[in-house]
C-alpha cells in the first residue's frame, strides 16, 4: 500500500514538473497553448 502511494506521489510529481518544463519551453518558443 505504502509503495503504491509512493509511486502515485512520484508520478504527480513528475508530471507537474512536465507541465511545467513544457510550458517554459512553449513560452521561449512563442507557441503557448491554452491547456487544462
Amino acid at each position: 500500500m505504502v509503495t503504491i502511494l509512493h509511486d502515485l506521489l512520484f508520478l504527480l510529481k513528475f508530471y507537474q514538473f512536465n507541465r511545467k518544463y513544457r510550458f517554459y519551453t512553449e513560452i521561449e518558443t512563442g507557441t503557448v497553448k491554452n491547456e487544462p
